[in-house]
């Protein structure tokens, strides 16, 4: 049996065996769209024709982003026709998920309960195809790669509204609690955004937020290609033939990244735990695409400024991280 089918029918089982009137929660995750990319055989023909949108980093080289990035080949070559079709099962995948959710759906509201229950549906990473040259994959601080879908429905939420509040994993608990009307406690790192969700749509509001990406880099001699030239080095992953032998991770991928938010600024700092310290610094207002880093055109002692935020962010705990971004 599919794992999305058993995880189907274990999701129903579990609305139709619970107490009815309680409170409860549940949370589904399927493995799609994740590799293998392997849609459902209905699904096999959907699609047709879709390819990698060729936005400005679509096989973007630059000297400004870490080694990983710029390893050979800096290119890719003119037919990639691979990640077009990475794209299209992905895509293909996702709906065998939207069949799920439409399940999920109907079992609670056929239970009475659709006027009092919340749904989320979101993601744990993002994922880069062809952009900044690099194949396939989701291990780089790139938005490609940690931005991730958030949509939520339920009572009080306004209909067919969009935030473009910024919000991190870490704001997830607390805002269930909070939802649900249960105390949230000190030792939670994030912020409910309860008060945000029911205001959507409202005259904007001015915010500061900051969000902490990290990342811990993987060296894995097995996932390297027999064919690669550097089959032998333990200290990279992810590299395969069919993908031009770039390899995708390495031990020094490893990073730490603070994001800035205001009503109208947003800024990524981001720092490398590599031979060479190498930091990247991205205006996402101006540079959506991240192709311009722009550490070299600031001051070294707005660099130190950057690093003491990040070190502050990184230790802190509990409610000691709500007000960091106030007191910059």
């Amino acid at each position: 049996m599919p794992l999305i089918i058993f995880q189907t029918k274990y999701g129903k089982d579990f609305l139709k065996m619970r107490p009815r009137g309680n409170p409860f929660f549940m949370m589904l995750a399927p493995p799609a769209c994740h590799a293998p990319f392997t849609p459902a055989k209905r699904h096999e023909h959907t699609f047709n024709g879709t390819k990698v949108v060729r936005n400005p980093a679509f096989n973007y080289t630059s000297s400004g982003k870490h080694w990983l990035v710029r390893m050979q080949p800096q290119q890719l070559p003119q037919n990639v026709s691979i990640l077009d079709d990475i794209q299209r099962h992905r895509l293909q995948s996702l709906l065998a998920v939207d069949e799920m959710v439409k399940t999920i759906v109907e079992e609670v509201e056929s239970a009475g309960e659709i006027n009092n229950t919340y749904f989320i549906f979101t993601s744990d990473h993002g994922f880069h195809i062809g952009q900044f040259s690099l194949p396939w994959d989701k291990r780089q601080p790139y938005e490609t790669d940690i931005r991730v879908p958030f949509l939520i429905s339920g009572p009080s939420i306004p209909h067919n509204t969009t935030d473009d509040y910024p919000i991190s994993a870490v704001d997830l608990v607390p805002t269930i609690l909070d939802l649900a009307g249960t105390e949230i406690p000190n030792h939670a790192d994030g912020v409910s955004f309860k008060q945000r969700l029911l205001e959507i749509g409202d005259e904007a509001q001015s915010y500061e937020k900051l969000i902490l990406v990290e990342y811990w880099g993987e060296g894995n001699k097995k996932s390297i290609d027999d064919r690669c030239p550097w089959k032998e080095d333990g200290n990279l992953a992810e590299c395969s033939k069919n993908a031009w032998c770039k390899c995708q991770d390495a031990r020094n991928n490893t990073y730490i990244c603070v994001l800035q938010f205001s009503y109208s600024s947003r800024l990524k700092f981001c720092s490398f735990d590599d031979n060479q310290s190498f930091v990247e610094l991205y205006d996402l207002e101006s540079d959506p695409y991240e192709l311009d880093n722009l550490i070299s055109t600031i001051t070294k002692h707005k660099i130190r400024d950057h690093h003491k935020i990040l070190h502050k962010f990184r230790k802190c705990r509990g409610k000691r991280c709500h007000g960091i971004a106030h007191n910059l």
